[in-house]
């Protein structure tokens, strides 16, 4: 399905049309979507739901939320049949608040019992979650990201670009080639926060110029209390800021995914 403008209800409507049934939506070249709105009645969500397999094609495109607008992340992906491909696409700005929803994932929140996401040649930047996750919250899903960055996303909890929870199950997330860049947590990890049960893999990817301000912060670049590998990677220039903090780089927090003992996932 082409959308025919770069208009915010023509976006809305073709990915409305393919969220449940499946489908590919293709973006006109370089448009950027400025949304203002939420899509009732999902009011923390600035895209319709997705529960089946559904590809986005961008080609230099950016889906951005406007300034003005209440606060909303753009994708949720639900269980056990949501699954997201997003392809040389932005998405700027999203805002997962507490006071609308459950604040995670800045940009996309993964729910449920196996939902997944793939970035191909893709960007996510400056987006905030009030709770987990700056830009992807992963509950219990699988994220591949490939040839991608998040930068400048923040979180005022655990995982600046990325958390990775399992739920019970088991949260999964790789990185190929990407960037992981300039984001921001105040409690547990700048760059990647995973749980217990979590297993997370790096290739060729850099964890750079990451930081945790607050009290008692932990893992400027990483924090880790899963299975995590790390593979011609490199974790650098990452600090933490605050009394009693642990690891500027990586940490790996005893007992459950460190302070506080809340981080959904922790035991």
């Amino acid at each position: 399905m082409n959308v025919p403008s770069c208009s915010e209800s023509d976006l809305q409507a073709a990915i409305g049309a393919v969220a449940a049934v499946g489908g590919a939506v293709n973006l006109r070249r370089h448009c950027t979507y400025t949304l203002t709105d939420a899509v009732p009645p999902n009011d923390d969500n600035g895209l319709p739901i997705i529960t089946n397999k559904v590809t986005i094609n961008g080609c230099g495109d950016t889906i951005t939320r406007a300034a003005t607008a209440a606060n909303f992340r753009f994708f949720e992906i639900d269980g056990p049949n949501g699954n997201l491909t997003l392809n040389a696409l932005t998405l700027s700005n999203g805002h997962a608040s507490s006071g609308l929803g459950n604040g995670r994932g800045g940009a996309i929140w993964l729910s449920g019992v196996g939902p997944a996401l793939t970035l191909n040649n893709s960007s996510l930047t400056s987006n905030t979650a009030d709770s987990f996750g700056g830009a992807i919250d992963n509950d219990n899903g699988t994220v591949s990201v490939n040839r991608s960055t998040l930068y400048n996303n923040s979180t005022n909890a655990s995982g600046g670009a990325l958390f990775a929870s399992p739920f019970g199950g088991s949260g999964t997330a790789t990185f190929d080639r990407s960037r992981i860049t300039g984001n921001h947590a105040r409690t547990l990890a700048g760059g990647i926060a995973a749980a217990v049960g979590t297993t997370v893999t790096l290739t060729s990817t850099q964890v750079t110029h990451n930081d945790v301000t607050g009290t008692n912060p932990q893992g400027g670049g990483i924090a880790q209390a899963g299975t995590m590998t790390l593979n011609r990677s490199k974790v650098t220039g990452n600090t933490i800021t605050g009394a009693n903090a642990q690891g500027g780089g990586m940490d790996n927090p005893p007992n459950n995914c460190g302070s506080p003992s809340t981080v959904p996932g922790c035991s």
